[in-house]
């Protein structure tokens, strides 16, 4: 064979795959946009459940507590937390899903990372804060009985430090309904739980067990799903289809 019909071929052979390529490309892009629009959609959707349960739960315990003191006692428990519980949740889930979509290669280091890390930083917050419970609620709320409650809901604070790792996770590879799922999940659990306990006659503390009661099953569940993925070695192609 001459070198000029040699050349002919491979440049032959070469279109089809330079087609291909095109087609793949723009297959690629469909199920991105796909991809996106399903996932805007879910996470509208859990944005809207959260604050429907929301309402529920602001509007609801003060009827089943039968005293509007005993939901302000509520309110401050659960608001003492409320910076703690942003700063930790919304930098550990942030950075990971940052971190992830930009190294998904690297998912599993970045996330055993961002578990160690906890072990130094929830970790020891959720202690600290749990300990510093009686000096807060006489010092800055006059009201040594708040103690108890407020060392219960340091567990929030744990629960939620692991809980924002893994969400982070599915936000990082897209992962949109699994992260729309669990977050649905735990504000039913959350709901139920809260007002459930209180109805049952647990009072305020039915209320702050309900809330760490749901945090604490979630955390497991939504651990566990993310380390399946992670075992898959596949993490581009975890979403649903």
């Amino acid at each position: 064979m001459s070198s000029l019909e040699s050349d002919k071929q491979v440049g032959e052979e070469e279109a089809p795959t330079a087609a291909e390529e095109a087609a793949q490309k723009a297959a690629d892009a469909q199920e991105t946009a796909r991809t996106t629009g399903r996932g805007f959609l879910v996470i509208t959707a859990a944005k809207l459940w959260f604050m429907i349960t929301g309402a529920l739960i602001q509007l609801g315990l003060p009827i089943v507590f039968g005293s509007a003191e005993l939901f302000g006692v509520f309110k401050i428990v659960t608001e003492a937390i409320g910076l703690l519980n942003m700063v930790v949740i919304t930098g550990s889930l942030q950075a990971v899903a940052k971190l992830v979509s930009e190294r998904p290669d690297r998912a599993r280091e970045i996330v055993d990372q961002a578990l160690k890390l906890q072990l130094m930083l929830g970790v020891p917050l959720t202690l600290v804060y749990a300990l510093a419970s009686p000096w807060i609620a006489g010092a800055f709320f006059n009201d040594p009985t708040l103690a108890p409650l407020m060392q219960v809901s340091s567990l929030i604070i744990l629960f939620y430090a692991y809980y924002a790792i893994f969400v982070g996770y599915l936000n990082g590879i897209k992962s949109f309904v699994r992260q729309a799922s669990l977050d649905i999940g735990f504000q039913t659990m959350k709901t139920i739980g809260m007002l459930g306990l209180v109805a049952a006659g647990f009072g305020v503390a039915g209320a702050v067990w309900g809330f760490a009661g749901a945090a604490g099953m979630i955390c497991p569940i939504s651990g566990v799903w993310t380390m399946r993925i992670l075992r898959s070695n596949q993490p581009e192609k975890v979403e649903e289809k």
